[in-house]
């Protein structure tokens, strides 16, 4: 079994973790969704049995990222990491928050 290569410039910036009771599978097309309504470009997509992963970069190539965790003997629910930016930074805060709302809006469309 190989290990995967890193993708995209390291992420230092802004993190933010919140539990959402959607699935891993909800949550990875709700990071998505939220990258293409926010005018990112999505670099990279991944999803596992117990975690899920998407790469984006702004306008500007700051590189963001949605990390998501199913939440251990509950399926129904996942922890998502937002990080925005490569340094902690005011607009990368800017960023964190345009992320989790816009995150929230698709994924309340999209709730079982």
């Amino acid at each position: 079994v190989g290990l995967g290569t890193s993708k995209g410039a390291p992420l230092g910036g802004n993190t933010d973790e919140r539990t959402y009771d959607s699935s891993l599978q909800a949550c990875v097309d709700a990071a998505e969704r939220t990258a293409k309504s926010l005018s990112y470009t999505v670099t990279g997509r991944e999803l596992h049995d117990s975690w899920g992963q998407v790469d984006a970069r702004t306008g500007d190539s700051t590189p963001v990222r949605f990390r998501m965790d199913r939440v251990e003997n509950n399926p129904g629910r996942s922890k998502v990491k937002f990080t925005a930016g490569a340094g902690k930074t005011d607009d990368s805060k800017t960023l964190l928050s345009r992320m989790r709302e816009e995150f929230d809006r698709q994924i309340a469309g999209h709730a079982k």
